[in-house]
């Protein structure tokens, strides 16, 4: 499908068919929204694997697990363009509609469309533009957690475990905090692999 093609598409497939075929989109961000907070994932899918608690996402970069059952629909959106590149994306949607979590590909339209090559697709009206400072998945205050603790946390040098998730999908990451810094009403870590936004 070329940049001429309809921008905002429901994809004829389902969770496991959507999430094997984001393993060839190269570099891409898995990125989840609920209650303030917005976890992201950033590098490229090595395995997709079905077990008994779902569908789990995995590598050196990933750690997710999804409950297919959960997910009705998978969209696929071209719109997203920054400068001269676009930012295509997959958002798996809930029973309701509503959308849960994305993959939004970093290496432009090509490798997306040819993943994306035989599935058929039907147009969707354009998204309403979402303001970047509202997280996608709600806007209830996200749980306590202080900056000065986070701040010790990152000082330790000490490896931790910060996990974000709901009903249906659930995603972690485990290192040492590097960068670490306020700004727009966020406390956001900014390291290569994971991105945490949290509302303030």
């Amino acid at each position: 499908m070329s940049e001429a093609a309809s921008a905002r598409t429901r994809v004829q497939t389902n969770v496991k068919e959507a999430l094997d075929r984001a393993t060839r989109f190269g570099k891409l961000m898995v990125t989840f929204s609920h209650g303030g907070a917005t976890h992201e994932r950033i590098g490229v899918i090595e395995r997709v694997e079905e077990g008994a608690d779902g569908l789990r996402i995995s590598g050196a970069h990933h750690a997710s697990l999804i409950t297919p059952s959960l997910f009705n629909s998978v969209e696929a959106d071209r719109s997203s363009k920054m400068k001269d590149k676009y930012y295509p994306r997959l958002v798996f949607c809930d029973a309701t509609g509503k959308a849960v979590f994305s993959i939004v590909g970093f290496e432009g339209l090509e490798p997306f469309d040819a993943a994306m090559a035989g599935c058929a697709e039907h147009p969707l009206p354009a998204a309403e533009p979402t303001p970047r400072s509202a997280p996608v998945g709600g806007t209830s205050p996200a749980p306590a957690l202080p900056f000065d603790a986070l701040q010790l946390a990152q000082q330790s040098g000490e490896e931790v475990v910060i996990r974000h998730g709901t009903d249906g999908f659930r995603q972690e990451w485990r290192g040492k905090i590097g960068q670490l810094k306020p700004a727009m009403g966020f406390i956001n870590i900014i390291d290569p692999d994971f991105h945490l936004h949290l509302k303030d």
